[in-house]
């Protein structure tokens, strides 16, 4: 149980460095696309400032970084990806390859998190 905090507290530090590194405009990533990271924060069963909107380009590779209550499970639609929320955090990352708008959603209450447009 100590060896999964320690990676958690790890894992968290490197994508806190990588945000603050892109200052929020995304950075190049070598597949061609813009990097761009999604981070939710649940509270209480909902998303913590309501549900986001993020639009990005098709080709971006896109990171989910999800925080919360306790265990669960994102899903992101259309894609078809899920997310395991163990000890309140877990992550994803995905090419952006199929246009549309999806939902990401927390899967034990059907809770809407964001709204993906990939353009």
């Amino acid at each position: 149980m100590f060896g999964r905090r320690v990676f958690v507290v790890v894992a968290l530090t490197v994508s806190a460095v990588m945000v603050i590194a892109s200052c929020g405009s995304g950075s190049v990533d070598p597949s061609g696309g813009t990097a761009v990271t999604i981070d939710v924060r649940i509270q209480g069963g909902a998303p913590s400032g309501g549900v986001k909107k993020v639009t990005v380009s098709r080709g971006d590779v896109v990171t989910l970084d999800v925080s919360g209550d306790g265990d669960d499970r994102v899903h992101i639609h259309g894609y078809d990806l899920f997310v395991d929320l163990t000890d309140g955090l877990g992550s994803t990352t995905f090419e952006a390859l199929i246009p549309g708008v999806f939902e990401i959603e927390l899967e034990s209450s059907a809770r809407k998190l964001v709204q993906l447009t990939v353009s």
